[in-house]
């Protein structure tokens, strides 16, 4: 799939020591396979499109959290002091059980970890960037907590515009 992907956007698979190297742990190094005849434009929108495309394809092979039913059942009647618990009340879990992020991240991705391990502090996690977005009703009121502060400044996740990159 890998290689498919690269040679749909002219780019090309290298192993961690560059060109003609092999992968060392599924490590890859994504270049542009055409340097000539294109303008930096043409280039970074052709890694752009290609690293994404990667991103999503890898995003299948990830593991699968357990069934959101199952992990809000032992949250919502576990023994926790977690941040999580404190946060995810039934009206928050309703408005955000079915939404998934762009990359195809979860409800039950974030919390997986923190419904399975109920003496964490914290217990969730973002599974991508867009999860604070996508999930920002469970996720903003953690992070205040946590870091006790009233307000968050996250910037908007973007890669850019095609407009940003001329």
């Amino acid at each position: 799939v890998l290689k498919d992907i690269c040679a749909k956007y002219n780019l090309q698979p290298r192993g961690v020591h560059g060109e003609h190297s092999e992968s060392k742990g599924g490590i890859y190094d994504i270049s542009n396979r055409r340097r000539l005849g294109l303008t930096e434009y043409d280039a970074v929108n052709e890694m752009k499109k290609g690293v994404l495309e990667i991103i999503k394809e890898e995003s299948k092979l990830t593991w699968m959290p357990e069934p959101l039913d199952e992990l809000w059942g032992k949250i919502s009647k576990g023994e926790s002091k977690s941040l999580l618990k404190q946060k995810l009340t039934q009206e928050v879990y309703d408005k955000l059980k079915d939404k998934k992020t762009s990359l195809g991240g979860t409800l039950a991705h974030c919390i997986n970890s923190g419904c399975r391990h109920l003496g964490s502090n914290v217990g969730i996690y973002a599974c991508d960037p867009d999860a604070y977005t996508t999930f920002e009703d469970v996720l903003s009121p953690v992070i205040k907590a946590y870091h006790k502060v009233d307000k968050i400044n996250h910037p908007v996740p973007t890669f850019g515009t095609e407009e940003e990159m001329k």
